[in-house]
């Protein structure tokens, strides 16, 4: 749908295919990226994955839709948000944007649909 609006919360993202698909959006993405420093995370420094990330995003979805956010402790909670017309989901769970997250680690995704979504903005 190419008015739908998505809203992402992500952790670890490094998968180039994701990236790509998230630039693609332009404005109707917004994105909160974790930046923390902690044990093996490492994403606050600027050649972080997720620092590069954020620089692509900031260039099609606009510096105003791409926060770094520190989300505590480890951020475990990933998701995707998608509402438009017709098409309503949130697809959440443990699942890293990355290679291994995808493809090698037990992770779990829960996809909900509603007839109905409610994004919340800070507008």
């Amino acid at each position: 749908k190419k008015k739908a609006e998505v809203r992402v919360i992500a952790y670890d993202l490094n998968l180039p295919d994701i990236l790509t698909r998230l630039e693609a959006l332009g404005p109707r993405l917004k994105i909160i990226i974790d930046d923390s420093s902690a044990e093996g995370g490492g994403h606050k420094a600027e050649d972080s994955p997720e620092s590069k990330a954020a620089a692509r995003l900031r260039k099609t979805a606009g510096k105003d839709n791409v926060v770094r956010q520190h989300m505590g402790s480890l951020q475990h909670h990933k998701s995707i948000a998608i509402s438009g017309k017709g098409l309503n989901k949130i697809v959440y769970g443990s699942t890293n944007f990355t290679w291994r997250g995808f493809y090698v680690q037990s992770n779990n995704a829960v996809v909900v649909e509603s007839k109905n979504c409610l994004l919340y903005t800070s507008d």
